[in-house]
């Protein structure tokens, strides 16, 4: 629900309708504005995911529901939101536990860039340490239950910051050569649909 000229929740259900046995994977986003409701009630959690996800599961191949997006624990109209992003990354992916299809689903939550102290070169990536105590519980919880964590990357606000270091084709991903060699393997999978 971020952004403009966004389309109606209508539009976005056909959307959802138009998928159906396409074979196209996709990212189901958990609204902010959920969270709470979704993180102190775990009934709420299982009806979230029956509306959401088991009415249009499995000819709708959604492979991951992301909880939540971009929710900075500091300094941040979202910050308040913060204190929910676990329990209900918690709730809904006990309900979709229940439903025995944890291991198709995944259930995690998108953070952006804001949260790393370094991004360039990658594998000296770190995140910021006053967003660690709200981070570390999340990915925690992610391993525990086999899943990624999510980021919104956006190389192009990195070339920005940083001219002197990061070149614009390494941004824009049209190097024709290797810029940086990274230890750990970064996908980008353009195949995957984010519906919030």
């Amino acid at each position: 629900m971020l952004g403009n000229n966004l389309p109606a929740a209508n539009e976005v259900i056909a959307a959802l309708q138009a998928l159906r046995n396409s074979g196209i994977e996709l990212i189901l986003g958990v609204p902010n504005s959920d969270l709470q409701g979704l993180a102190t009630n775990s009934e709420s959690a299982r009806q979230w995911v029956q509306r959401n996800v088991l009415s249009f599961w499995p000819s709708v191949k959604i492979k991951y529901i992301a909880v939540g997006n971009e929710v900075r624990p500091v300094g941040d109209s979202t910050s308040w939101m913060a204190q929910y992003v676990l329990p209900a990354i918690q709730n809904v992916y006990q309900a979709i536990r229940a439903q025995g299809l944890h291991d198709q689903i995944k259930v995690s939550t998108a953070i952006d860039m804001s949260l790393l102290g370094n991004s360039f070169p990658p594998s000296q990536g770190s995140f910021r340490g006053d967003v660690r105590s709200y981070l570390d519980p999340i990915i925690g919880y992610l391993v525990y239950a086999g899943a990624p964590l999510l980021t919104n990357v956006y190389p192009y606000f990195s070339y920005k910051d940083n001219p002197r270091d990061i070149s614009l084709s390494y941004a824009i991903f049209t190097s024709p050569n290797v810029v940086v060699e990274i230890l750990v393997q970064l996908m980008i999978v353009p195949r995957f649909i984010w519906i919030i």
